[in-house]
């Protein structure tokens, strides 16, 4: 099934294919797969502001989304994936 283009998305892909290639080189044979969950749109605007779209429709507006997604772009979030520690 098709779902919308979205960073998220993109994101949960990346997880589903790094457990694969980190299985793969343990001697793994059962890859894991993908499941697409439920959309949700953050966009920021700035550190403070923009709009959120939940699944099932909730709206959140710019104080949410900035607690979100706005005050770092979620870049913590990839630091962590990736094992980095500080902002190297």
């Amino acid at each position: 099934m098709a779902e919308p283009k979205r960073a998220g998305a993109a994101m949960r892909h990346a997880e589903v294919i790094a457990e694969n290639i980190t299985s793969l080189i343990g001697g793994g044979t059962e890859p894991a797969s993908y499941e697409p969950g439920p959309a949700a749109l953050l966009l920021p605007l700035g550190p403070h502001g923009g709009a959120t779209e939940l699944p099932g429709g909730q709206l959140l507006g710019p104080e949410r989304t900035s607690e979100y997604k706005g005050a770092d772009l979620m870049v913590d979030r990839f630091f962590e994936t990736f094992g980095l520690t500080g902002k190297d």
